[in-house]
Parts: structure tokens; C-alpha cells; sequence
């Protein structure tokens, strides 16, 4: 049997570690970015990341970005939100459950317009990889983003 809880604990205490993006995507066409990351607790199990980069490689190469993501843990479940609106207005994305040690699945996928997001999580002790498969009537994309502790 999983135990979930000690699975989420696992990852809920490397994921401050991470203070570095590298995001990819792949599809028809590519692009590659890196970001540094400030993680911020709200509260024993909330915070937020503030991504702050740019786009290296690609149609976008010297475009820079930020993001802000406010993650949450409960005790079966981790939920990823976008504060684009800022904190009062979360956009949000997925809630993963443990499907096995280090590996983490979307329960629902969100959809955005016509687009479906569907989000994974694995780890190891030195990086967390957040994937998305975007599928739409335009998009056949994955997205991955690798935090790292340096």
C-alpha cells in the first residue's frame, strides 16, 4: 500500500530547495528557458514561487518571463495554482495525487479555452520535473519544467 502522506512530505520538503528553472518545450516548435526562483511559505502548507528568467533558445531567445505559482499540500493532496490576478484571484491548474514513490499524477485536466493541460510530477534528491502534456484543435505540446538546488 502507498502511503501518501509520507510521499507528499518527501516532496513538500525538497521543494524549497529548488532556486533554479529550466523550462522546455517541445512540439512543433521549441523553446528553452532558465529562471532563478525565490520560494516563499505562507504558511506550514502553502508557498509560492516567484520564477524570474529568460527564454534562451527558440522564437523567444532574449524574451524574459516571470511567473508565480502558489503551491499547497493537504495530506493526500498537492494542488498548483497561477497567480497571474495575484493571490486573490489564483488561477487554478491542477491537484496531483501519489500514484507511486516520487511520481505524482493530475487527477483532472485543466483546460484552458480549447487547450487540455494535464500535469506530472517525479523526483529525485537533486531535481523536481513538472511535466505538461498540452493537447488542443492547435497544440500538441510538452512542457517541462526542472527545478533544480542549483
Amino acid at each position: 500500500m502507498i502511503d501518501s502522506e509520507k510521499i507528499l512530505s518527501e516532496f513538500w520538503k525538497q521543494l524549497p530547495q529548488s532556486c533554479f528553472l529550466e523550462i522546455q518545450v517541445k512540439g512543433s516548435s521549441e523553446v528553452y528557458g532558465e529562471a532563478a526562483i525565490h520560494c516563499e511559505f505562507i504558511s506550514q502548507s502553502k508557498c509560492i514561487f516567484k520564477e524570474e528568467g529568460v527564454w534562451k533558445a527558440g522564437a523567444l531567445a532574449g524574451t524574459s518571463f516571470k511567473n508565480c505559482m502558489r503551491w499547497s499540500v493537504d495530506c493526500s493532496r498537492l494542488h498548483l495554482e497561477h497567480l497571474r490576478y495575484g493571490a486573490k484571484k489564483p488561477v487554478f491548474l491542477q491537484t496531483f495525487k501519489v500514484c507511486e514513490k516520487n511520481h505524482l499524477v493530475g487527477q483532472l485536466p485543466h483546460q484552458c479555452h480549447l487547450d487540455t493541460y494535464l500535469g506530472s510530477i517525479t523526483w529525485n534528491s537533486s531535481e523536481i520535473l513538472l511535466q505538461w502534456k498540452i493537447e488542443g484543435p492547435k497544440k500538441n505540446k510538452i512542457l517541462l519544467c526542472k527545478y533544480k538546488k542549483s
